[in-house]
């Protein structure tokens, strides 16, 4: 077994010890959902757009330095772009009508952020708007800077915690919608394109993101990603916790 793996399972084994029951899975009222899942869709409208910033700090720093772009941005770089790109729809898109779709890029209700609107509609029989609460201004004001760290260990150990915890959150809000509104979870279409169906996107981001690990950190760089990642995970899981105890 190689470092990458062993570190690889060590991030699953910090995931399961000190995160093991997600904040989503159980708590989820009728009560709190409402401020909960308006939180939650303004995470989510503001994702690509912070993902896609994030590189503005790195490229910035090459610029003032007057230094080639370093193999470590490019690759995480490549991520993030990916990232954006499909939380846009565009990877959808593609994926379904091939060059001939792009155009299609332009109906922004394919926007991630958007098939949310469209479930809370279908559950609750009106629209939210988005609330970026303090706990939420905050924590995305800590996910960007972690994202755009000049060190890749943190950048790296933020990406990978974020897609890792993101099916996790996704899954259990699902089930916590489904069962306190008495619906169909495949009719939910945010969640669906996500972890649902035969083929769910979110193992993929997965894979990828902890690809980046192998691709852009040294072996005795591996030990640091593991505090870093666990302190990364946290960022995200607190958060879920907080947004459901905002009222």
């Amino acid at each position: 077994m190689s470092i990458s793996e062993v570190v690889l399972n060590q991030l699953t084994k910090v995931v399961g010890e000190d995160f093991e029951k997600h904040p989503f899975t159980y708590g989820v009222t009728k009560d709190n959902f409402e401020l909960l899942i308006s939180n939650y869709l303004a995470m989510s409208l503001a994702f690509p757009y912070l993902q896609a910033g994030v590189q503005y700090r790195l490229i910035a720093n090459c610029i003032q330095r007057n230094r080639d772009v370093p193999r470590d941005v490019e690759i995480t770089a490549a991520v993030g772009a990916f990232l954006t790109w499909d939380e846009v729809g565009g990877h959808a898109i593609v994926q379904k009508y091939g060059n001939n779709g792009l155009p299609m890029i332009l109906d922004t209700e394919r926007f991630h952020a958007n098939l949310l609107r469209g479930d809370i509609k279908a559950i609750l029989g009106k629209e939210l708007g988005p609330q970026f609460s303090p706990p939420t201004g905050e924590y995305l004001k800590r996910l960007e800077y972690g994202l755009s760290s000049l060190d890749p260990v943190i950048r790296v150990s933020h990406m990978v915690a974020f897609e890792k915890h993101a099916g996790r959150m996704i899954d259990a809000l699902w089930s916590s919608i489904a069962n306190l509104y008495g619906l169909e979870k495949d009719s939910l279409s945010y969640f669906q394109t996500h972890v649902g169906g035969d083929d769910p996107a979110e193992e993929y981001h997965i894979q990828m993101t902890e690809r980046m690990i192998e691709e852009t950190l040294l072996e005795h760089d591996l030990y640091r990603l593991v505090d870093y990642f666990k302190d990364a995970y946290a960022l995200n899981f607190n958060w879920c916790e907080q947004i459901k105890n905002i009222g």
